[in-house]
């Protein structure tokens, strides 16, 4: 019979059941034989597909599933790996460059980039030199260190590492020396390592990591796991490294059984989660996630998933259909149990769900009673095997997020507590290809869909001004004309610009709005204008920084005693002449070289620099009004100061000091160490000479001028001078110090005075002598040379033909080391080697083209996956009409037409040049 009821025993949990509407399509009408993948209306987590009857299924995932491989089209992400031609095992397709060692002693074993500006390279130290191999997206170096294996893939949006220990003879520790491009490692509360960027947004983060055994609890299907992995963040001269510790008593304890697997990994964020009762903490790096209980309430379970596609939320669209499609790689028992879907009622991030039961959720809005017979027999958990379950929500639901009446805040996923048989464990988003989407079918209406967006997300503008541009369209309303807003909000969220309703979606945040420094967020709605329906972007971060004058803000002096520093190119040196001993700032002439330095008009001549040319010069926009101010320091290095709209001054980032306008006229400088200079000499064309410089107990050494030039040095503690003349060397382009003169050794003795002279031939300095000789001097030599590259390679180009190889060269390489050599480019019947370079004073030889059968090929998609661009050329031509620069969607061949052809810089018959890419206008 069936059991009783104890006096005040409350009857079983039974879960509110409401009827669920079942949309109208009946699942919808996507068909896989009829429906069309559109790459234009889809995203970066988002595919679409137009259906035969003239209604739209989108496939909605909440991590990366496509990349941007043109203008407004996507592609699936491939994460499966590849051999390269460069030895290298590469992920396959994504925007992310994610590349793999061929062994594993490499240091860049493991390579990623998350944009141009954003990388890190890591090695594992102590790695033996074995080869990987590959199975899909996993890369396995067997025998890296004793018995320990390691596996590496690439996710969609980071990499993920497993330290797999067959013994536990093997070690419990292992470092990884991180190579960082525009990337610091950040220690945060939680344990992970945050990799932020300049202005300090995370860019990825290292999550803190957690390792499990072989042996699988046949209850709850997890391995035996800890959490007492610690993450260390090591700094020392050679960077930073990454070590990763294993708690050895928990390795070393004899219920352990092998392999070991200690699972690191990168990620620029998480969007699934879990929260168990007696298991407290975050979970969200985790391959599953887990509804019900294996032990009748004990451990109980919900599971939350975040970040739908919040674009079209408040589209308007009808949906029709709406499914949640879920990967059961576990199952407590074979029979078919029910498990369900709500709607979360409150904000939330997975990281922050640390305790359960986890962010408060509604009724049912969909549940399924699967039959699993893979989850249910996949004793070994392995996560690869499992069922497919799909789950029908409600239209009304999901209608609800469409409308913009119901908040977006992401699904739980629950199950019945009470018992034992409703436990299920399905793929996350950290379990490649099986994590959870949803499929949305809707007709009607729907709103314009923002394809592109520029600056770039994280992009540093240099002017107060900066353009911001996007691009929409998708919208299906008749006769609809798509409008823009933009809106900029500053670091406290407070909206500080708007450009209203425009017709394009191009605008130019107006003067005083923005200031330099500061960090902003921009977003931009595009509009229907028949249907009044918008879409909105997600935020975008705009750092305003102060521009830095090419090359000079970068030189310094190389350190190791100077000499040549063969990483940067340059060759330094310091040497130090008139020294008068004083209190106070220093009393002496020192000069300071660098090859990189082109100036040829400092006190000393070509790349020399002294406190003699310390200057403040004004920099002014097209309307003639101050936009900075350039400060070249003692040695040479110049730094820009942004003027606000205020008056006020802010520096270059990662500069310490204060600038400010003096009201006679000039400018002060305090650096961060209280020093201040003075600049209220006037030279006319808004520049402003050193007048004097004060250390922080008020000490001083002024400066007389004479004629645009210094001509004493006087400090204000001692009285004592030096005195400079100046003259015009035969055949220089500007006036030099002759001779430095200190004060009479014996006062009133002038013959007791001591002399430095120096010679120049033209505007080099040749020759230093001192007051101990007139022939036993000091000399020196100079080679030509030019500064045009490294200018070049300063801007930080995507990437740089030179085009001067060698005769007989058939590669045009690439001279940006960082791209490894992948953008080198082809060489069709071109003479390489040939003399008669542009560039002044440099030897580089030049190729020649004949004009006919003559191309050099730069790789497939140049220039493709960005939002904006630039080209620069150098040509000489005798004679036209002829094409320079050129691009199709298709190779140029004989017989073949070239898709889309574009010569878009070309001389015309007229012998003018052209130049234009092409535009939907154009």
């Amino acid at each position: 019979r069936a059991p009783g009821r104890g006096k005040g025993e409350l009857a079983a949990y039974q879960p509110h059941k409401p009827a669920v509407q079942q949309g109208k399509s009946r699942g919808g009408t996507y068909n896989p034989r009829t429906s069309k993948r559109n790459a234009a209306k889809s995203s970066r987590t988002d595919t679409v597909y137009d259906n035969a009857d003239g209604s739209t299924t989108r496939r909605i995932s909440p991590t990366p599933v496509n990349y941007q491989v043109g203008k407004g089209r996507w592609a699936p992400i491939d994460v499966d790996v590849r051999a390269g031609p460069d030895g290298r095992w590469h992920e396959k397709a994504n925007s992310v460059g994610v590349d793999f060692g061929a062994k594993a002693s490499d240091s860049g074993l493991v390579s990623f980039a998350a944009d141009s500006a954003h990388s890190l390279s890591y090695g594992l130290k102590g790695a033996a030199s074995v080869k990987g191999t590959a199975d899909g997206s996993r890369v396995t170096y067997e025998n890296v260190l004793t018995d320990t294996d390691l596996q590496v893939a690439p996710t969609a949006t980071g990499v993920k590492d497993a330290v797999v220990l067959r013994s536990a003879d093997a070690g419990n520790s292992w470092t990884f020396p991180l190579d960082l491009k525009g990337l610091t490692p950040v220690r945060t509360r939680s344990g992970s390592i945050d990799l932020r960027d300049s202005t300090g947004r995370t860019v990825e983060r290292i999550p803190a990591s957690y390792a499990y055994d072989s042996k699988v609890n046949p209850r709850s299907g997890d391995p035996a796991t800890t959490h007492d992995v610690s993450t260390e963040l090591v700094h020392d001269k050679d960077g930073y490294a990454l070590k990763v510790t294993l708690d050895d008593s928990w390795l070393h304890d004899p219920r352990r059984v092998f392999p070991v697997t200690v699972d690191p990994q990168v990620t620029d964020g998480w969007t699934t989660t879990y929260a168990e009762s007696a298991a407290a903490g975050d979970h969200s790096y985790e391959q599953t996630v887990k509804v019900g209980s294996y032990d009748s309430g004990t451990h109980s379970a919900v599971s939350y998933v975040n970040h739908w596609d919040t674009a079209w939320d408040g589209s308007g669209v009808t949906v029709s259909s709406a499914t949640l499609h879920l990967f059961d790689t576990w199952a407590a028992t074979c029979t078919a149990e029910r498990f369900d879907v709500a709607l979360v009622t409150k904000a939330w991030t997975p990281e922050g769900v640390t305790s359960y039961p986890g962010p408060t959720y509604g009724s049912s809005i969909g549940n399924a009673t699967p039959s699993v017979p893979n989850a249910c027999a996949n004793t070994g958990a392995d996560r690869t095997v499992g069922d497919n379950v799909t789950v029908s929500l409600s239209t009304s639901a999901i209608q609800g997020w469409m409308n913009g009446t119901t908040a977006d805040y992401g699904l739980a996923l629950y199950a019945s507590t009470t018992d034992n048989l409703h436990w299920k464990q399905f793929g996350s988003f950290n379990d490649p290809g099986l994590g959870p989407y949803i499929v949305v079918t809707y007709t009607g209406n729907t709103a314009p869909q923002l394809y592109e967006q520029f600056p770039a997300d994280n992009a540093v503008v240099g002017t107060t001004t900066p353009e911001l541009t996007a691009w929409a369209g998708g919208a299906n309303s008749s006769g609809s004309a798509g409008q823009y807003v933009f809106k900029v909000y500053d670091a406290t969220n407070t909206q500080v610009a708007t450009s209203g309703l425009i017709s394009t979606g191009d605008w130019t945040v107006p003067a005083g709005k923005l200031a330099w420094g500061k960090q902003y967020t921009w977003t931009v709605q595009a509009y229907d204008s028949t249907t009044a329906l918008y879409s909105t972007a997600e935020p975008y971060a705009l750092s305003v920084q102060v521009p830095q004058p090419v090359i000079t803000s970068g030189l310094s002096q190389n350190s190791s005693d100077h000499g040549f520093d063969a990483s940067i190119g340059n060759y330094t040196t310091s040497d130090t002449d008139a020294s008068i001993s004083t209190v106070g700032p220093s009393l002496d002439v020192e000069r300071d070289y660098n090859s990189r330095d082109p100036r040829w008009t400092g006190a000393f001549g070509s790349g020399w620099s002294s406190i003699f040319d310390a200057r403040a010069t004004e920099q002014y926009t097209a309307s003639g009004a101050v936009s900075s101010v350039n400060v070249t320091y003692p040695d040479g290095s110049q730094v820009g100061y942004g003027k606000n709209s205020d008056g006020t001054f802010a520096p270059g980032n990662g500069r310490f000091a204060t600038f400010t306008t003096v009201t006679s006229g000039g400018y002060k400088l305090t650096d961060k160490d209280d020093t201040v200079y003075t600049f209220t000499q006037s030279l006319g064309s808004g520049a402003y000479g050193l007048l004097s410089v004060t250390d922080a107990n008020g000490r001083s050494i002024t400066f007389t001028w004479t004629s645009g030039h210094i001509t004493k040095m006087t400090s204000g503690v001692s009285s004592r001078s030096l005195n400079l003349t100046w003259f015009t060397p035969s055949g220089a382009s500007a006036a030099h110090v002759q001779t430095v003169v200190t004060d009479p050794v014996t006062a009133g003795d002038s013959s007791t005075a001591q002399t430095w002279t120096y010679g120049y031939t033209g505007d080099q300095l040749t020759k230093v002598c001192s007051p101990l000789s007139s022939t036993k001097c000091t000399t020196y030599g100079y080679t030509s040379g030019s500064q045009y590259q490294n200018a070049s390679l300063d801007l930080d180009p995507h990437a740089m033909w030179p085009l001067s190889e060698a005769s007989g060269a058939t590669t045009a390489k690439d001279a940006v080391l960082a791209n490894e050599g992948t953008d080198n480019a082809t060489y069709e019947n071109v003479t390489t080697g040939q003399s008669g370079g542009p560039l002044t004073g440099s030897s580089s030889t030049v190729a020649t083209f004949n004009g006919t059968s003559s191309d050099v090929s730069l790789p497939k998609n140049t220039g493709n996956d960005t939002d904006s661009g630039a080209l620069s050329l150098w040509f000489k031509t005798s004679a036209g009409p002829g094409v320079l620069y050129s691009y199709a969607s298709q190779p140029i061949g004989s017989g073949q037409a070239a898709g889309f052809y574009t010569p878009s810089i070309y001389v015309g018959t007229d012998g003018k040049l052209n130049a234009e890419f092409w535009y939907s206008g154009g």
